[in-house]
């Protein structure tokens, strides 16, 4: 990984990250990850005792970075590339906790991801995410954008209930509605536990015949 750019004047950092088939090998399975690719940023800070105080990043990607996954033989397990143009990070509380009146935020205003093995790509824009530490040292969080398949179709994401954790990192709630063309819409529901899980409705209507979404 190089610096091609970089330079800070007056508490502003601008600079870009190159990976140039960067490789990262497995030494239990051998399996080698290879990032390609640049972001570029520029981070506003205040000076401070400790060093910087970050107020405000912005960052770009518009040719993306490649994640390519070979296992031990060489062959590609996965292909993917990430690319987005203005994320902009603004921390709720600059140096300290985010709060309900001041949560840390990001906005996107375009992502993309695309799977060279499928042929896939999955776009979404307007990305907003707002989250914070509560009292008792679990989280909350709320996110929105609007999402859009390979095949043009779209679908707006909502948090209509805020995604919780407890202190251990635990989810503890959460309600995410998927509202498409059509007047389609599809409800997740987080199912409490350390396993980010869902139960699904789709038109109001459960989905019994297949397990909960897990990751």
């Amino acid at each position: 990984m190089s610096h091609p750019v970089y330079s800070h004047v007056n508490g502003v950092t601008t600079a870009t990250n190159q990976f140039d088939n960067y490789c990262q090998t497995d030494s239990d399975t051998g399996g080698k990850q290879i990032i390609h690719g640049s972001v570029s940023y520029v981070k506003t800070g205040t000076p401070s005792a400790n060093g910087p105080v970050t107020t405000r990043m912005v960052s770009n990607s518009p040719a993306g970075v490649s994640f390519v996954t070979k296992n031990s033989s060489g062959a590609t397990v996965t292909s993917q590339t990430i690319s987005f143009s203005n994320y902009v990070y603004t921390p709720g509380v600059p140096g300290g906790d985010a709060t309900s009146a001041n949560p840390d935020r990001v906005q996107i205003d375009e992502f993309t991801i695309g799977d060279a093995l499928t042929g896939k790509s999955y776009r979404q824009t307007g990305y907003v995410m707002s989250t914070y530490e509560t009292s008792d040292g679990g989280s909350q969080t709320t996110v929105s954008g609007r999402g859009y398949r390979s095949n043009g179709t779209y679908f707006d994401l909502s948090s209509t209930t805020p995604m919780t954790t407890n202190k251990s990192g635990d989810f503890t709630g959460g309600v995410f509605t998927f509202a498409g063309a059509g007047s389609s819409t599809a409800v997740a529901t987080l199912v409490p536990g350390s396993t980010l899980q869902a139960t699904m409705t789709v038109g109001g209507a459960p989905l019994t015949n297949v397990p909960a979404c897990a990751k």
